[in-house]
C-alpha cells in the first residue's frame, strides 16, 4: 500500500479504537453507580378507641374518596410558602392519597364494632347508607410558627332508604385536622400526617354513628319508612 494511504486509514483505525474504549468506559462507570432509591412511606397508627357507643344494627358502604388534582398521585407534597407547592424528590406515599384514606378509614370503621357490617367500594355489600369522601388538603405546610402536617377531608353521608337526594343527605361536613411535625423531612410528615389522620378519623366515625343513629328505625335495622334495608342502590 502507497504510504500516502497508509498514514489515513491508521489514523482512522486509532480513532475507532479510542472511541471503542471511551464507550466501554462510559458503559462500565455507569454500570457501577448505585441506582435511586425511592423510599415509600405511609399511615401507622393505632385504631382510635371509641367508647361508650352503642352498637347499630345498620351496614354501610365507604366508596372510594376523591382527591384534589394537585394531590392526585403517589408524591409527598409540602407547601414552602403561599402560593407555592413542591415535592420530595425521593420519596413518596405508598399509594395515592385518595386510597390512603379510603382504607384506612374503612379499617377504622370496622375496628369500632359499631356497624352490623361496613362495606369497602370494591365489595358492596346490601347497606342502608353510604359514605363518600373528597381529600381537599393532605401535605406539608411549612409556617413561621414550624412545620405541620396539614389534612382536610370534606366528607358526606347518605342515606339509600329514600329515593331523591334532598331526603338522601344525612350530612355533609369539611373535617379540617393538623399535627406539628419536629423538622421538615418525609419521615417526619408520614408521622404526623398519621396523627392528624387519626384524629380525623375519631372524630368522622364518632359523627357518622351519632347520625345514623338519629334516623328513623336505624336502631332496630328498619329503613326509613319502616321496611327492611334496600338490597343495592
Amino acid at each position: 500500500m502507497p504510504p500516502a494511504f497508509a498514514a489515513p486509514r491508521r489514523a482512522l483505525a486509532l480513532a475507532c479504537l479510542l472511541a471503542l474504549a471511551l464507550s466501554l468506559a462510559g458503559c462500565l462507570g455507569g454500570a457501577g453507580k448505585p441506582a435511586v432509591t425511592v423510599e415509600q412511606y405511609t399511615l401507622e397508627y393505632p385504631p382510635p378507641a371509641l367508647g361508650g357507643l352503642a352498637a347499630l344494627e345498620q351496614g354501610l358502604v365507604v366508596e372510594r374518596f376523591s382527591v384534589a388534582q394537585d394531590l392526585n398521585g403517589q408524591a409527598m407534597v409540602y407547601r414552602p410558602s403561599e402560593y407555592q407547592r413542591q415535592v420530595y424528590a425521593q420519596h413518596r406515599w405508598r399509594v395515592n392519597p385518595a386510597d390512603l384514606c379510603t382504607d384506612y378509614l374503612l379499617r377504622d370503621l370496622r375496628a369500632s364494632g359499631l356497624f352490623k357490617a361496613v362495606f369497602s367500594y370494591q365489595s358492596p355489600g346490601a347497606a342502608r347508607f353510604r359514605l363518600e369522601g373528597a381529600v381537599q388538603e393532605f401535605l406539608e405546610s411549612d409556617e413561621p410558627a414550624g412545620p405541620r402536617a396539614a389534612l382536610s377531608i370534606n366528607l358526606t353521608l347518605l342515606d339509600l332508604s329514600f329515593p331523591d337526594l334532598p331526603r338522601r343527605l344525612v350530612f355533609q361536613r369539611t373535617y379540617q385536622e393538623s399535627a406539628p411535625m419536629p423538622r421538615v423531612g418525609a419521615a417526619e410528615l408520614a408521622q404526623a400526617m398519621s396523627q392528624a389522620f387519626a384524629q380525623f378519623s375519631q372524630k368522622a366515625i364518632t359523627d357518622v354513628h351519632q347520625a345514623i343513629k338519629g334516623r328513623p328505625g336505624a336502631r332496630t335495622g328498619m329503613d326509613g319508612s319502616g321496611g327492611v334495608p334496600p338490597a343495592g342502590h
